[in-house]
């Protein structure tokens, strides 16, 4: 279905840079390594969908891997995140369908950290610990990366800020 999709939104075949990178990435976690132990479809469009989804799962499992070396709960790092990126939690609690008690016990565990101030706002201390975790994330998804080549990495960066993946091979 969202090979279909993609495909309509952008007939020409998505470029192969992405599903070398998802092949050669060094996955951890179950939902990175499900993504990637698929088989490939023999559609373009899904198959890159299919790359992409390991990349972004791998980056996902780094990040909550990052978020509970400092002792957060998903929903923690979520709250946290939200503020680090100046939106409202609320948000995310909707998104995520937190109960309101979580996202009270999430707020508490928080404030209690030192990481928010007593009107819920972030702290230095709270954006320092944010800013680390993403620090970590960011490493640990490089080494998600590390069976790629230079040139397949830089290939795929070429791609993708062009916006016109296939273009630039």
């Amino acid at each position: 279905v969202g090979g279909s999709a993609l495909g309509r939104i952008s007939p020409q075949p998505p470029s192969p840079a992405l599903l070398e990178l998802s092949r050669g990435a060094a996955t951890e976690g179950r939902l990175p390594s499900a993504w990637a132990a698929l088989p490939a479809s023999g559609d373009p469009h899904q198959d890159w969908l299919q790359a992409a989804m390991v990349l972004r799962e791998g980056r996902a499992f780094a990040h909550y891997r990052a978020a509970a070396e400092q002792g957060l709960r998903p929903v923690e790092l979520l709250h946290l995140t939200a503020l680090w990126h100046g939106f409202e939690p609320l948000q995310v609690q909707r998104l995520f369908r937190w109960s309101e008690e979580d996202v009270a016990q999430a707020r508490e565990s928080l404030r209690a950290r030192g990481w928010l101030d007593p009107t819920g706002g972030l702290t230095g201390e709270g954006r320092s610990r944010r800013d680390a975790i993403e620090a970590l994330t960011d490493r640990w998804t490089e080494d998600l990366l590390s069976g790629c080549t230079d040139a397949e990495l830089e290939r795929l960066a070429r791609e993708v800020s062009a916006g016109q993946p296939g273009e630039n091979s």
